[in-house]
């Protein structure tokens, strides 16, 4: 098998998030086609590599690729992290003056294998793997010790139906994903739990050059997740303006909704809100927290519809600034 057709774009990396503060590297995305059927969706492959004002170490490589026609499916999402970190707690009702600070080395792998089992239902096994060690021990916390490598591997089914017309872009369609996994001493991990992901998306045109998106999420854990584990609230691709594991808990929703459209030629910009909760306990506050913002979209690829996005976004009392190629979801 080989590839027919390939787009290379390479970029400097220069953004704001809560969790990194400024950052600066290098990011390079390729598109690639391995069938001479114009039908055939683009698969992706984006590695990126950054330094953080806050002195983190990010290293990543996310794909989507699609082979035979779009008969095989390998997504994932993988990188390697060294930096300090903030930390909160766990739960939706955590205190500003919880927050302490840590140090860590973290490895994450997170795969999928699926196979085309009718037009745009995709089946196959999920696989998943975290590790993480703490530099020092942060007295009176939940945390680990330092020294104690912490590890989980986990394996389970994925189902996903996906009817978009572009992964990176799309302007209709839907998007399904479920999946579960368990993860198991036998498998590596330090101990027995598991976690069910689900993730529906919603892709309209509703005008010439105008796009309504939805998107709704939930996970579930059980049984004593690593706390680097639990689900957690705030990323640049949903609940954005908040620092990335503000609020985690056994349990995490969160609903989106955004507005997309062209201004001029290679010019566009977005709209978008949404909210979302996690919940440790029944007896738990019932907080939900909103987000809002907007961005600006530059059109580098008008044949494949490939964005440069540049977001703005406020949460509850932080925001963030965040550079991508594609939209966030």
């Amino acid at each position: 098998m080989s590839v027919k057709k390939i787009k290379i774009y390479p970029f400097p990396a220069v953004g704001y998030a809560p969790e990194t503060r400024w950052y600066f590297g290098g990011v390079a995305l390729f598109n690639m086609r391995f069938s001479n059927d114009s039908s055939a969706q683009t698969s992706t492959f984006e590695t990126e590599i950054n330094f953080t004002q806050n002195k983190q170490f990010i290293l990543t490589a996310n794909f989507d690729l699609q082979f035979f026609k779009n008969k095989f499916r390998v997504i994932g999402d993988n990188g390697y992290y060294k930096f300090p970190e903030d930390y909160w707690g766990i739960g939706n009702d955590t205190k500003e003056s919880d927050k302490v600070k840590y140090d860590a080395k973290r490895l994450e792998f997170d795969n999928s294998f699926l196979y085309s089992i009718a037009p745009s239902l995709f089946a196959g096994i999920r696989q998943r793997y975290h590790q993480i060690e703490l530099k020092e021990t942060i007295p009176d916390t939940d945390l680990p010790v330092a020294g104690d490598i912490i590890r989980a591997s986990g394996i389970g089914p994925r189902l996903l139906i996906d009817t978009r017309d572009n992964i990176l872009n799309a302007t209709m369609g839907l998007y399904i994903s479920f999946g579960h996994l368990w993860f198991i001493t036998q498998l590596g991990s330090d101990h027995n739990f598991s976690r069910t992901d689900g993730d529906i998306r919603f892709y309209k045109t509703v005008h010439r050059g105008g796009v309504l998106a939805f998107q709704s999420v939930i996970s579930l854990s059980k049984n004593d997740p690593p706390f680097r584990m639990l689900p957690l609230l705030g990323s640049e691709s949903i609940m954005r303006g908040y620092y990335q594991g503000r609020y985690r808990a056994e349990a995490f929703g969160a609903l989106q909704a955004e507005y997309r459209l062209n201004i001029w030629n290679w010019i566009g910009a977005a709209f978008f809100g949404g909210a979302g909760k996690v919940s440790a306990n029944p007896d738990e506050q019932n907080v939900i927290h909103p987000t809002y913002g907007a961005g600006l979209r530059i059109r580098i690829d008008k044949k494949e519809n490939v964005n440069l996005r540049f977001d703005y976004a406020k949460g509850d009392y932080s925001d963030g600034f965040y550079i991508s190629f594609g939209e966030s979801f």
